[in-house]
């Protein structure tokens, strides 16, 4: 977990200081949002600096991208699982729709973890298999 950790440090390092319109209309008290938007519109760019934000270089919030080899050979809902029990309050994660059958681990997350919040992001146009996260 902390290769994500160090990971996470260097982007919000270098992400902008300007803030999309979005930013400050989200209700970032909620336990699971869902960001869709076009690629290249700011949604990694908007949660990195809600991380920086609200958590500074606390370990209580952790962004994540999916895409990663890591995640080819573990599982999401574990990894979540482990942060929550690291003592963590905010997973963000990036590229869902990259991650197979990402909205039952998100569900799950959602169902098992009740202090546990999650923000997503997904490209316009991708498809899950619950209607409800999209």
């Amino acid at each position: 977990m902390e290769h994500f950790f160090s990971e996470q440090h260097r982007l919000i390092a270098s992400v902008s200081a300007i803030k999309r319109y979005l930013y400050s209309r989200l209700d970032w008290n909620e336990r699971c949002i869902g960001i869709l938007g076009a690629r290249g519109t700011g949604k990694t760019t908007l949660m990195l600096q809600h991380v920086r934000e609200r958590y500074g270089d606390s370990d209580r919030a952790l962004y994540i991208s999916v895409d990663s080899p890591y995640f080819q050979a573990h599982n999401l809902f574990e990894f979540a699982r482990e942060f929550h029990q690291f003592g963590g309050e905010l997973l963000l994660v990036d590229e869902i729709h990259k991650y197979p059958d990402w909205a039952i681990d998100i569900k799950a997350i959602y169902d098992s973890f009740p202090k546990l919040h999650v923000v997503f992001q997904v490209p316009a146009g991708c498809k899950s298999p619950d209607k409800r996260l999209i």
